[in-house]
């Protein structure tokens, strides 16, 4: 698994609380990155929030997911939606019917990933009911990025896990 750091970004696209030097993740000298984020007059919108910063380029293929690339450094970075932000979902979520919208859970069993269901239903920190034979599977909460990675967070940090 590997760790993501998580950084808060202003309006601007600027680091927040960055005691060090000044960051601004969305002028990629001179230009704006890549990705699905929207923008007005061709300058980027509603970009303040938490960000998780994963050092490598990463397709994101994932519609619930807002993401910006700087191929200058390798640098993806994907916005946190406010709500995962708000109400904890990775953390602390406790639906007795269905994942929150957008959260999926990466099925696992006998330490091998399965699959990656999305929406589904789970129990008790993503103890997952597979509809297709009825048993019960451990899994992760968290995004799937696409084919390759899936985001978590456990052990009180954001990981990415190889698919």
């Amino acid at each position: 698994m590997n760790v993501i750091e998580v950084v808060e970004l202003d309006d601007k696209g600027v680091a927040v609380n960055n005691d060090s030097e000044v960051v601004n993740y969305f002028d990629d000298n001179g230009d704006f990155p890549d990705g699905n984020y929207p923008t007005e007059d061709g300058k980027p919108i509603n970009i303040a929030g938490e960000w998780l910063l994963i050092n490598d380029n990463i397709e994101v293929d994932n519609d619930y997911l807002v993401y910006a690339q700087r191929s200058s450094d390798g640098i993806t970075l994907v916005q946190l939606p406010g709500k995962y932000v708000e109400e904890d979902y990775l953390v602390e979520y406790n639906a007795k019917d269905e994942c929150p919208l957008g959260v999926d859970v990466l099925v696992r069993e006998n330490g091998f990933n399965v699959r990656v269901v999305r929406g589904c239903d789970y129990q008790n920190q993503a103890n997952v009911n597979n509809h297709l034979d009825g048993h019960k599977y451990s899994g992760y909460l968290g995004f799937k990025l696409n084919d390759d990675y899936f985001v978590t967070y456990r052990n009180e940090q954001f990981q990415m896990i190889s698919l």
